[in-house]
């Protein structure tokens, strides 16, 4: 599998607008169910005060990423993005980096402008979508509640 960097660029800017989409409606979903968690200012100590609350969340706030082996041909692919954030025709980001232990970590930054995770987590599900219709496969999903 080769790829130009403006092949690269058409398809990031694809599976953008698709994880982009996947965000909203599940952003969509979040909303209509209403708020999961209170959040409470913690008092001296760190212990939560129950009168104290300063708001609301729609889910735990967390993360998504891609994680792609460094020996797989998508990592050759992608390497054209290593190590710096690239600005994508049509906006967003993209920021490719080594990660232990998997080999890299493909970030797609910009896309929902939220921090619950599981909206984070449907925007990069498109995002693999789109990336394994166009050949670039073997990643797998990697969350993280921050």
């Amino acid at each position: 599998m080769k790829y130009t960097r403006g092949q690269l660029d058409a398809i990031m800017v694809v599976a953008f607008a698709a994880g982009r989409d996947a965000a909203r409606r599940k952003l969509d979903e979040l909303r209509a169910a209403g708020p999961a968690f209170t959040v409470h200012d913690t008092g001296l100590f760190g212990r939560p005060s129950a009168d104290n609350i300063v708001g609301t969340m729609l889910d735990v706030c967390g993360n998504a990423g891609l994680e792609v082996s460094g020996k797989s041909a998508t990592h050759r692919a992608l390497r054209v993005y290593l190590d710096r954030t690239v600005e994508l025709p049509g906006g967003g980001r993209v920021y490719y980096r080594p990660s232990w232990p998997t080999g890299f970590h493909f970030d797609i930054f910009d896309m929902t402008g939220r921090q619950e995770m599981s909206v984070n987590e449907a925007a990069i599900r498109a995002v693999k979508r789109v990336l394994d219709e166009h050949g670039l496969d073997g990643t797998r999903v990697s969350t993280r509640i921050d």
